[in-house]
């Protein structure tokens, strides 16, 4: 699996990994946070709830992405990366 979180100069991080792996990345969040809300889509992405903080899903180019802009989301993308990361 190739995940990795990338901070960005705005102050937010992004959870970047592959397309073949965007089903174990949702399994994720859902073991770890519950269920995942998709609040709004628009073209190559969306706004998702999950874990209490709201994300920005992208996928543009087979380059998918989860973005978050608060502290407490980049926790818990933290927290998400650190699983993905360690799981076998």
């Amino acid at each position: 699996m190739a995940v990795e979180l990338t901070y960005l100069s705005d102050g937010g991080c992004s959870l970047e990994f592959d397309t073949s792996d965007a089903t174990v990345v949702v399994k994720a969040v859902r073991r770890l946070y519950g269920k995942l809300v998709v609040v709004r889509s628009y073209g190559p992405g969306a706004t998702i709830r999950f874990g209490g903080c709201e994300f920005h899903y992208h996928d543009e180019w087979d380059d998918p992405c989860i973005i978050s802009s608060s502290p407490e989301g980049e926790k818990i993308l933290k927290a998400l990366c650190d699983t993905l990361i360690a799981k076998p």
